[in-house]
């Protein structure tokens, strides 16, 4: 894959870069929480989470969401946008407020 230098850029700014990447991969039922919360404080979680849907990212947590929560906000993309369009980097912003700040109990 060729990765444009603002596709660098951003992703030297994630905060996950400097994490233990086992935090965005929990086991089938282990937590997401910590991850969310790093995904929570960080700059380019929109980007991330734009990055992860554009490339169907369907393991681990991309931009503060789980991939149950990325293939619910594709459907909703749909239902809402049509079949064969994709969710751009400049909306993903919104998508990712609520979910990248919920915590859990």
């Amino acid at each position: 894959m060729n990765t444009s230098s603002s596709d660098e850029q951003w992703r030297r700014l994630a905060l996950c870069a400097q994490t233990d990447p086992e935090v965005f991969f929990p086991e089938l039922g282990g937590s997401a929480v910590s991850a969310k919360k790093v995904c929570a404080r960080c700059e380019v979680r929109a980007k991330c989470l734009a990055d992860a849907l554009n490339n169907g990212e369907s393991y681990g947590i991309w931009g503060g969401m789980s991939d149950n929560e990325r293939t619910r906000l594709k459907r909703k993309w749909t239902r809402k946008h049509g079949r064969g369009t994709t969710n751009p980097p400049d909306r993903a912003d919104t998508a990712v407020t609520a979910p990248a700040n919920q915590t859990a109990s």
